[in-house]
Protein backbone atom coordinates (compact mmCIF):
# COMPACT_ATOMS: atom_id res chain seq x y z
CA UNK A 1 0.00 0.00 0.00
CA UNK A 2 1.36 3.85 -1.23
CA UNK A 3 1.40 5.62 1.70
CA UNK A 4 0.11 9.24 0.37
CA UNK A 5 2.77 11.93 0.58
CA UNK A 6 2.52 14.37 3.25
CA UNK A 7 0.76 18.14 3.04
CA UNK A 8 2.74 20.49 2.86
CA UNK A 9 2.83 22.67 5.58
CA UNK A 10 1.94 26.83 6.06
CA UNK A 11 5.64 27.33 7.24
CA UNK A 12 6.68 26.79 4.11
CA UNK A 13 4.33 29.27 1.87
CA UNK A 14 5.50 31.35 4.98
CA UNK A 15 9.07 31.32 4.06
CA UNK A 16 8.21 31.53 0.30
CA UNK A 17 6.15 34.76 1.38
CA UNK A 18 9.59 36.41 3.14
CA UNK A 19 11.89 34.84 0.56
CA UNK A 20 9.47 36.95 -2.10
CA UNK A 21 9.31 40.18 -0.45
CA UNK A 22 13.57 40.22 0.48
CA UNK A 23 13.91 40.38 -3.52
CA UNK A 24 12.60 42.90 -5.84
CA UNK A 25 14.15 40.97 -9.26
CA UNK A 26 11.02 39.99 -11.07
CA UNK A 27 12.69 37.18 -12.37
CA UNK A 28 14.01 35.50 -8.97
CA UNK A 29 10.60 35.79 -7.77
CA UNK A 30 9.31 34.23 -10.72
CA UNK A 31 11.69 31.15 -10.00
CA UNK A 32 10.84 30.92 -6.41
CA UNK A 33 7.50 30.47 -7.30
CA UNK A 34 7.78 27.95 -9.92
CA UNK A 35 9.94 25.81 -7.37
CA UNK A 36 7.59 26.33 -4.96
CA UNK A 37 4.54 25.19 -7.15
CA UNK A 38 6.45 22.50 -8.54
CA UNK A 39 6.67 21.11 -4.99
CA UNK A 40 2.89 20.78 -4.45
CA UNK A 41 0.08 18.09 -4.47
CA UNK A 42 -2.60 18.89 -6.87
CA UNK A 43 -4.92 19.50 -4.89
CA UNK A 44 -2.89 22.21 -2.63
CA UNK A 45 -2.24 24.28 -6.24
CA UNK A 46 -5.11 26.70 -6.01
CA UNK A 47 -5.23 27.18 -2.23
CA UNK A 48 -1.59 28.32 -2.05
CA UNK A 49 -1.52 30.45 -5.03
CA UNK A 50 -4.33 32.22 -3.56
CA UNK A 51 -2.59 32.34 -0.42
CA UNK A 52 0.50 33.62 -1.90
CA UNK A 53 -1.01 36.73 -3.55
CA UNK A 54 -3.56 37.36 -0.86
CA UNK A 55 -6.30 36.29 -1.02
CA UNK A 56 -8.48 33.32 0.67
CA UNK A 57 -10.96 32.56 -2.39
CA UNK A 58 -11.06 33.06 -5.88
CA UNK A 59 -11.69 36.51 -7.16
CA UNK A 60 -15.18 35.36 -8.48
CA UNK A 61 -16.20 33.59 -5.55
CA UNK A 62 -18.41 34.97 -3.67
CA UNK A 63 -17.93 34.11 0.24
CA UNK A 64 -16.47 36.13 2.67
CA UNK A 65 -14.99 35.74 5.93
CA UNK A 66 -17.45 38.60 7.94
CA UNK A 67 -14.87 38.93 10.29
CA UNK A 68 -14.51 42.04 11.85
CA UNK A 69 -11.08 43.48 14.05
CA UNK A 70 -12.84 43.14 17.13
CA UNK A 71 -12.86 39.96 16.33
CA UNK A 72 -9.54 39.51 15.48
CA UNK A 73 -8.12 41.26 18.30
CA UNK A 74 -10.18 39.05 20.46
CA UNK A 75 -9.01 35.74 18.90
CA UNK A 76 -5.19 37.18 18.74
CA UNK A 77 -5.41 37.41 22.69
CA UNK A 78 -7.51 34.29 23.29
CA UNK A 79 -5.35 31.97 20.88
CA UNK A 80 -5.17 28.32 21.87
CA UNK A 81 -4.36 25.01 20.55
CA UNK A 82 -7.46 23.11 21.05
CA UNK A 83 -5.74 19.69 20.75
CA UNK A 84 -3.37 17.59 23.18
CA UNK A 85 -0.59 17.88 20.50
CA UNK A 86 0.52 20.65 18.63
CA UNK A 87 0.41 19.77 14.75
CA UNK A 88 1.93 22.36 12.75
CA UNK A 89 -0.61 23.96 9.90
CA UNK A 90 -0.80 22.41 6.33
CA UNK A 91 -1.85 24.58 3.41
CA UNK A 92 -4.80 22.62 2.70
CA UNK A 93 -6.01 22.95 6.93
CA UNK A 94 -5.59 26.29 6.27
CA UNK A 95 -7.70 26.85 3.00
CA UNK A 96 -10.53 24.37 4.86
CA UNK A 97 -10.15 26.67 8.05
CA UNK A 98 -11.08 29.56 5.99
CA UNK A 99 -13.97 28.01 3.96
CA UNK A 100 -15.34 27.00 7.62
CA UNK A 101 -15.51 30.57 8.95
CA UNK A 102 -17.17 32.05 5.67
CA UNK A 103 -19.95 29.29 6.12
CA UNK A 104 -20.41 30.28 9.92
CA UNK A 105 -23.75 31.89 10.40
CA UNK A 106 -26.35 31.98 12.98
CA UNK A 107 -27.21 34.02 16.45
CA UNK A 108 -23.72 32.21 17.63
CA UNK A 109 -21.92 32.88 14.89
CA UNK A 110 -19.60 35.86 15.81
CA UNK A 111 -18.53 33.46 18.52
CA UNK A 112 -17.54 30.00 16.79
CA UNK A 113 -15.61 32.74 13.92
CA UNK A 114 -13.38 33.06 16.81
CA UNK A 115 -12.65 29.79 17.71
CA UNK A 116 -12.14 29.14 14.62
CA UNK A 117 -9.51 31.81 14.24
CA UNK A 118 -8.01 31.32 17.84
CA UNK A 119 -7.13 27.82 16.33
CA UNK A 120 -5.79 28.65 13.62
CA UNK A 121 -3.71 31.35 14.54
CA UNK A 122 -2.57 28.94 17.74
CA UNK A 123 -0.89 26.79 15.24
CA UNK A 124 1.59 28.93 13.72
CA UNK A 125 4.58 30.41 15.33
CA UNK A 126 4.29 34.12 15.24
CA UNK A 127 7.29 34.39 12.11
CA UNK A 128 4.46 32.28 10.33
CA UNK A 129 1.43 34.30 12.25
CA UNK A 130 2.39 37.54 10.91
CA UNK A 131 1.73 36.36 7.05
CA UNK A 132 -1.14 34.65 8.21
CA UNK A 133 -2.72 38.01 9.86
CA UNK A 134 -1.45 39.45 6.04
CA UNK A 135 -3.52 37.02 3.98
CA UNK A 136 -6.28 37.70 6.15
CA UNK A 137 -6.11 41.47 5.77
CA UNK A 138 -5.93 41.05 1.61
CA UNK A 139 -2.20 42.98 2.45
CA UNK A 140 0.43 40.68 1.67
CA UNK A 141 2.64 43.56 0.14
CA UNK A 142 5.50 41.03 -1.28
CA UNK A 143 5.61 42.00 -5.26
CA UNK A 144 3.94 38.87 -5.77
CA UNK A 145 0.60 40.19 -7.95
CA UNK A 146 -1.30 38.36 -10.84
CA UNK A 147 1.05 39.06 -13.40
CA UNK A 148 4.02 37.81 -11.42
CA UNK A 149 2.08 34.89 -10.41
CA UNK A 150 0.92 34.01 -14.35
CA UNK A 151 4.92 34.06 -15.20
CA UNK A 152 5.98 31.87 -11.97
CA UNK A 153 2.94 29.18 -13.04
CA UNK A 154 4.14 29.17 -16.58
CA UNK A 155 7.86 28.19 -15.16
CA UNK A 156 6.31 25.97 -13.06
CA UNK A 157 4.46 24.02 -16.23
CA UNK A 158 6.85 24.95 -18.80
CA UNK A 159 4.59 26.30 -20.52
CA UNK A 160 4.34 29.91 -22.99
CA UNK A 161 3.20 32.40 -20.93
CA UNK A 162 0.96 33.78 -23.74
CA UNK A 163 -1.11 30.44 -22.88
CA UNK A 164 -1.19 30.66 -19.28
CA UNK A 165 -2.50 34.29 -19.55
CA UNK A 166 -5.39 33.52 -22.19
CA UNK A 167 -6.77 30.57 -19.82
CA UNK A 168 -6.52 32.98 -16.66
CA UNK A 169 -8.74 35.67 -19.29
CA UNK A 170 -11.21 32.68 -19.69
CA UNK A 171 -11.38 31.26 -16.28
CA UNK A 172 -10.76 34.33 -14.16
CA UNK A 173 -9.26 32.33 -11.47
CA UNK A 174 -5.48 31.92 -10.63
CA UNK A 175 -6.15 29.12 -8.38
CA UNK A 176 -7.72 26.79 -11.17
CA UNK A 177 -4.97 28.21 -13.73
CA UNK A 178 -2.12 26.80 -11.82
CA UNK A 179 -3.95 23.55 -11.55
CA UNK A 180 -4.54 23.23 -14.77
CA UNK A 181 -1.03 24.25 -16.31
CA UNK A 182 0.95 21.56 -14.15
CA UNK A 183 -1.88 18.99 -13.93
CA UNK A 184 -2.97 18.88 -17.49
CA UNK A 185 -0.47 20.83 -19.43
CA UNK A 186 -1.16 22.58 -22.18
CA UNK A 187 -4.07 20.32 -23.69
CA UNK A 188 -5.89 21.20 -20.52
CA UNK A 189 -5.02 25.32 -21.08
CA UNK A 190 -6.13 25.10 -24.45
CA UNK A 191 -9.98 23.61 -23.10
CA UNK A 192 -10.27 27.08 -21.29
CA UNK A 193 -13.21 28.87 -23.47
CA UNK A 194 -16.22 31.22 -22.63
CA UNK A 195 -17.95 29.93 -19.62
CA UNK A 196 -22.19 31.00 -18.62
CA UNK A 197 -21.99 33.46 -16.19
CA UNK A 198 -18.04 33.73 -15.22
CA UNK A 199 -16.97 36.91 -15.98
CA UNK A 200 -14.35 37.35 -18.68
CA UNK A 201 -11.10 39.55 -17.96
CA UNK A 202 -10.15 41.39 -20.94
CA UNK A 203 -6.75 42.82 -21.71
CA UNK A 204 -7.52 46.18 -23.46
CA UNK A 205 -3.58 46.44 -24.09
CA UNK A 206 -0.62 44.55 -25.37
CA UNK A 207 2.18 43.10 -23.61
CA UNK A 208 5.47 44.85 -24.00
CA UNK A 209 8.93 42.78 -22.74
CA UNK A 210 11.25 45.71 -22.54
CA UNK A 211 10.82 49.38 -22.48
CA UNK A 212 12.48 49.79 -25.63
CA UNK A 213 9.69 48.55 -27.08
CA UNK A 214 6.96 50.57 -26.26
CA UNK A 215 9.64 53.41 -27.28
CA UNK A 216 9.38 52.11 -30.68
CA UNK A 217 5.74 51.35 -31.05
CA UNK A 218 5.19 54.76 -30.09
CA UNK A 219 7.71 56.95 -32.34
CA UNK A 220 9.64 57.24 -29.27
CA UNK A 221 6.57 59.96 -27.59
CA UNK A 222 4.61 57.83 -25.38
CA UNK A 223 2.19 59.14 -22.93
CA UNK A 224 2.93 58.29 -19.10
CA UNK A 225 0.35 57.92 -17.03
CA UNK A 226 0.32 57.01 -13.19
CA UNK A 227 -1.92 54.64 -11.80
CA UNK A 228 -3.45 53.77 -8.83
CA UNK A 229 -2.62 50.36 -7.22
CA UNK A 230 -1.69 49.35 -10.57
CA UNK A 231 -4.98 49.90 -11.54
CA UNK A 232 -7.13 52.43 -14.01
CA UNK A 233 -10.63 52.23 -15.23
CA UNK A 234 -13.59 54.52 -17.16
CA UNK A 235 -17.16 53.53 -17.18
CA UNK A 236 -18.50 55.29 -20.16
CA UNK A 237 -22.20 55.39 -19.52
CA UNK A 238 -24.46 55.74 -23.10
CA UNK A 239 -25.95 58.75 -23.72
CA UNK A 240 -23.52 60.46 -21.28
CA UNK A 241 -19.82 61.17 -20.50
CA UNK A 242 -16.67 59.19 -19.88
CA UNK A 243 -15.07 59.82 -16.42
CA UNK A 244 -11.87 58.48 -15.25
CA UNK A 245 -12.90 56.57 -12.20
CA UNK A 246 -11.38 58.82 -9.60
CA UNK A 247 -14.19 61.11 -10.33
CA UNK A 248 -17.17 58.74 -10.41
CA UNK A 249 -18.20 58.92 -6.95
CA UNK A 250 -17.52 62.61 -6.50
CA UNK A 251 -20.95 63.56 -5.36
CA UNK A 252 -24.06 61.49 -4.98
CA UNK A 253 -25.06 62.86 -8.44
CA UNK A 254 -22.01 61.25 -10.67
CA UNK A 255 -22.05 57.95 -8.29
CA UNK A 256 -25.98 57.14 -9.56
CA UNK A 257 -25.23 58.11 -13.17
CA UNK A 258 -22.18 55.80 -12.99
CA UNK A 259 -24.15 53.03 -11.10
CA UNK A 260 -27.10 53.61 -13.08
CA UNK A 261 -29.68 54.48 -10.40
CA UNK A 262 -32.20 56.57 -11.14
CA UNK A 263 -35.93 57.36 -9.25
CA UNK A 264 -37.06 53.61 -10.55
CA UNK A 265 -34.84 52.31 -7.55
CA UNK A 266 -36.61 54.58 -5.08
CA UNK A 267 -37.63 52.05 -1.98
CA UNK A 268 -35.42 49.41 -2.91
CA UNK A 269 -33.75 47.56 0.36
CA UNK A 270 -30.18 47.55 0.04
CA UNK A 271 -29.51 45.18 2.53
CA UNK A 272 -31.96 42.33 0.63
CA UNK A 273 -29.83 39.95 -1.06
CA UNK A 274 -32.95 40.01 -4.15
CA UNK A 275 -32.77 43.66 -4.19
CA UNK A 276 -31.61 44.89 -7.58
CA UNK A 277 -29.53 47.57 -5.62
CA UNK A 278 -27.13 46.33 -3.09
CA UNK A 279 -24.30 47.51 -0.74
CA UNK A 280 -21.53 44.67 -0.31
CA UNK A 281 -18.60 44.78 2.17
CA UNK A 282 -15.13 46.51 0.06
CA UNK A 283 -13.64 43.56 0.06
CA UNK A 284 -16.23 40.53 0.07
CA UNK A 285 -15.40 40.00 -3.20
CA UNK A 286 -11.85 39.12 -2.53
CA UNK A 287 -12.51 37.40 0.82
CA UNK A 288 -10.42 40.11 3.21
CA UNK A 289 -12.07 40.56 6.38
CA UNK A 290 -11.57 43.97 7.66
CA UNK A 291 -13.40 47.14 6.58
CA UNK A 292 -10.78 49.88 5.06
CA UNK A 293 -10.69 52.61 7.37
CA UNK A 294 -13.31 55.05 7.66
CA UNK A 295 -13.50 58.79 8.35
CA UNK A 296 -15.96 61.10 8.84
CA UNK A 297 -16.38 64.57 8.87
CA UNK A 298 -19.06 67.40 8.40
CA UNK A 299 -20.79 67.36 5.59
CA UNK A 300 -20.15 69.34 2.39
CA UNK A 301 -22.31 71.81 0.36
CA UNK A 302 -25.41 71.85 2.58
CA UNK A 303 -27.36 74.56 4.44
CA UNK A 304 -28.42 72.55 7.61
CA UNK A 305 -26.40 70.63 10.27
CA UNK A 306 -23.26 71.51 8.39
CA UNK A 307 -20.90 71.44 11.29
CA UNK A 308 -22.36 67.87 12.20
CA UNK A 309 -20.15 64.67 11.66
CA UNK A 310 -22.48 62.78 9.31
CA UNK A 311 -20.46 62.74 5.79
CA UNK A 312 -18.66 59.40 6.14
CA UNK A 313 -15.71 58.09 3.92
CA UNK A 314 -13.02 55.29 3.52
CA UNK A 315 -9.62 57.30 4.65
CA UNK A 316 -7.03 58.19 1.44
CA UNK A 317 -9.54 57.22 -1.14
CA UNK A 318 -8.98 59.27 -4.02
CA UNK A 319 -12.52 59.21 -5.50
CA UNK A 320 -13.94 61.24 -2.62
CA UNK A 321 -14.98 65.03 -3.09
CA UNK A 322 -12.31 67.29 -1.76
CA UNK A 323 -13.78 68.98 1.83
CA UNK A 324 -15.23 72.21 1.42
CA UNK A 325 -15.89 74.63 4.83
CA UNK A 326 -19.40 75.66 4.40
CA UNK A 327 -19.65 79.13 3.88
CA UNK A 328 -23.31 80.73 4.76
CA UNK A 329 -24.93 82.34 1.81
CA UNK A 330 -24.80 86.21 2.16
CA UNK A 331 -28.13 87.78 0.48
CA UNK A 332 -27.89 91.37 -0.75
CA UNK A 333 -30.42 93.54 1.27
CA UNK A 334 -33.06 94.75 -0.48
CA UNK A 335 -32.80 98.56 -1.43
CA UNK A 336 -35.52 100.93 -0.92
CA UNK A 337 -35.91 104.46 -2.59
CA UNK A 338 -39.07 106.87 -2.35
CA UNK A 339 -41.70 106.87 -5.21
CA UNK A 340 -41.37 110.64 -6.42
CA UNK A 341 -44.50 110.59 -7.32
CA UNK A 342 -46.19 109.87 -4.26
CA UNK A 343 -43.58 109.42 -1.69
CA UNK A 344 -44.46 105.56 -1.27
CA UNK A 345 -41.19 103.59 -0.76
CA UNK A 346 -40.54 100.88 -3.92
CA UNK A 347 -38.02 98.47 -4.26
Amino acid sequence: MTTPPPETLFAALARLARHLEATPKRLEKRGLLAEFLRSLQREEIAPAVHLVVGRIFAEADARALNVGWATLRRALEGKRQTTLVAEPLTVLEASRAFAAIAATHGPDSVRERRRLLESLLGRVDPADRDILLRILFGEMRIGVNEGVMLEGIAEAADLPAENVRTAHMFLGDLGRVAEIALSEGLPGLRSAGLRLLSPVKPMLAEMAEDPDDVLTEHGGEPAIEFKLDGARIQIPRAGGPVRADRELARGPARLCQALGIDRALDGADVCDPASPLRVRSARSARGGPATPPISRGPRVGVNSGAQRPWRFWLTGDPTVSPYRPHVPRVRPKPVWAPDRSDGTMQQ
